[in-house]
């Protein structure tokens, strides 16, 4: 359960909106899993992204990433060492799946802003975090100008796309 916002953009739009987070002071986490034989299921930790090498250049590691965590300190403590469920489902952070091309499929695959509502009262700052999350999906929807995909292809069908993802896809 949870708030979710699918969208097509393209990587280069991604990248943008990677960079506005942080400017702006949003820390990125990607999850590491590692098989507890003990307890019998993937036990996470969070650790910190970096967007930019030593020379201020774009990581080029960090598009290589299909998903990725957006969290502030603000917003609370993060669970660490529980289960994947635990640590994702009761820490204050929004899930970014990030768009991507898909080689092989030949296609553009799709972006979410995704909030999870299923502990909600487990996290203190729950409503601050739901706004950021609001906030977010409104600076992802600056990109958009289509409302739908404007072409009869089932895999993009009914889904928010930038002009320039629209572009893409047509080349693809």
């Amino acid at each position: 359960m949870g708030r979710q916002y699918n969208y097509y953009i393209t990587p280069e739009e991604d990248k943008d909106f990677m960079k506005y987070l942080s400017d702006n002071g949003y820390i990125i986490l990607d999850e590491q899993r590692e098989y507890n034989d003990e307890k019998k299921a993937y036990i996470c930790t969070w650790k910190t992204v970096q967007l930019y090498d030593a020379s201020g250049k774009y990581n080029k590691d960090v598009s290589s990433l299909r998903k990725t965590y957006i969290y502030k300190e603000e917003w609370g403590k993060l669970v660490n060492n529980k289960t994947a469920s635990e640590v994702i489902f009761k820490s204050p952070v929004i899930e970014h799946v990030h768009c991507k091309i898909n080689v092989e499929r030949n296609e553009l695959t799709r972006g979410r802003l995704y909030l999870c509502t299923y502990c909600k009262e487990l996290i203190p700052s729950y409503d601050i975090v739901y706004k950021e999350y609001q906030k977010l999906v409104r600076i992802i929807k600056k990109y958009i100008t289509y409302k739908e995909y404007p072409f009869e292809d089932a895999r993009y069908g009914g889904w928010n796309f930038s002009q320039k993802a629209v572009d893409l896809t047509l080349t693809l």
